[in-house]
């Protein structure tokens, strides 16, 4: 297995796998603590300035990828799925491109108008037409930089925006899943596998877009948890977005090779969102070789337990050696062995 950071990060760009680091203009920066991450792909939203338009917007300027620490790509989301949420908010495909037109970044996601639970097929069919008509108006003034967004309520509803996509843009470099979120939200919780399981779902979605879109990579928004990360790239996405590294860090957690998340702390907890370590487990922990606890060998449980940075700089790392694991596992025909000691039998179905 790969032993350092930088052969993880090669695993990855060798199979066309890309994790986006998630990361908000109004919070602190952890990734540039570490010297190997501060060339690690970077996704922020204008969600940001819908949300907070007097202290954000400003922020989206020359200067954004020094704000959001990325030195080397940067992705940003158009704000899509805030929009739907946020009744008051009004910004239009024009306050967007306005916005994007300031900043310098490597992809520029289209502006889509999700559909939600509630709508019926008239108002779904409304609001892909909105998407389809922001794209077109995005690619004719940003070109190959705009992401398109997919979205559709079953597969015939994707695969006709699909279709339309292709005829505005037949070959992107990216292109986006959206609108899978609260499936992907769902995977934790189903482990048995059925034809309308929340991975049978998200897997059949990647394989009808790779069928419209066989050389363009494909992105699904917010991945979240280690486990989905790893179930969606070996599902074939080629790329994702989490921020679940640093919420899991939050709540006084840190991944574990193997194992998911586990609490370190004791404290009170009527309903504790995860396992805590173990004595096994804290025997992985103290032979981490991350940043954070390579930094302090003799007193590394010390340090994750009490402080929320170290914490967050172990998850990236472990969230790199998985799929790392995964990828070189791969290679040698033994990846069906590393799913199935991770991932619920929902997942393996999915993914074979």
């Amino acid at each position: 297995m790969a032993a350092t950071f930088s052969d993880f990060v090669a695993l990855l760009n060798q199979h066309r796998k890309k994790i986006w680091l998630g990361q908000s203009v109004d919070t602190s920066v952890i990734h540039t603590a570490h010297a190997e991450y501060c060339t690690l792909p970077i996704l922020t939203s204008v969600g940001c300035a819908m949300r907070r338009p007097t202290a954000n917007e400003p922020k989206f300027d020359r200067n954004l990828r020094a704000h959001v620490g990325a030195f080397k790509s940067l992705m940003v989301d158009s704000g899509g799925f805030v929009l739907m949420n946020k009744v008051d908010c009004h910004w239009t495909v024009s306050d967007v491109a306005k916005l994007y037109r300031r900043i310098d970044a490597d992809h520029l996601v289209a502006l889509d108008v999700p559909p939600n639970r509630k709508d019926r097929r008239n108002r779904r069919q409304a609001k892909y037409l909105q998407t389809l008509r922001n794209l077109e108006l995005l690619l004719g003034e940003f070109g190959d930089k705009i992401v398109p967004v997919a979205h559709g309520r079953g597969r015939d509803e994707l695969e006709a925006n699909c279709r339309q996509i292709v005829k505005l843009a037949p070959n992107p470099k990216l292109i986006a899943l959206g609108g899978m979120v609260p499936l992907l939200q769902q995977c934790g919780q189903t482990r048995n596998p059925s034809k309308d399981a929340p991975q049978a779902i998200v897997a059949e979605a990647i394989r009808c877009m790779r069928s419209y879109f066989p050389k363009t990579k494909i992105h699904l928004f917010g991945a979240g948890s280690l486990h989905t990360v790893l179930g969606v790239l070996a599902m074939g996405a080629n790329s994702v977005d989490s921020i679940g590294w640093r919420k899991a860090a939050g709540f006084g957690s840190v991944y574990l090779p193997g194992r998911h998340r586990r609490l370190l702390t004791h404290r009170e907890r009527e309903r504790p969102c995860r396992p805590f370590v173990s004595r096994k487990e804290l025997e992985i922990l103290r032979a981490c070789g991350c940043p954070a606890c390579s930094a302090a060998p003799r007193s590394n449980i010390a340090t994750l337990t009490k402080s929320f940075q170290p914490r967050a700089l172990h998850n990236i790392w472990v969230l790199y050696s998985e799929i790392a694991g995964f990828l070189e596992a791969k290679r040698n025909d033994q990846d069906a062995d590393y799913l199935s000691a991770r991932l619920s039998d929902a997942w393996l179905a999915a993914i074979t």
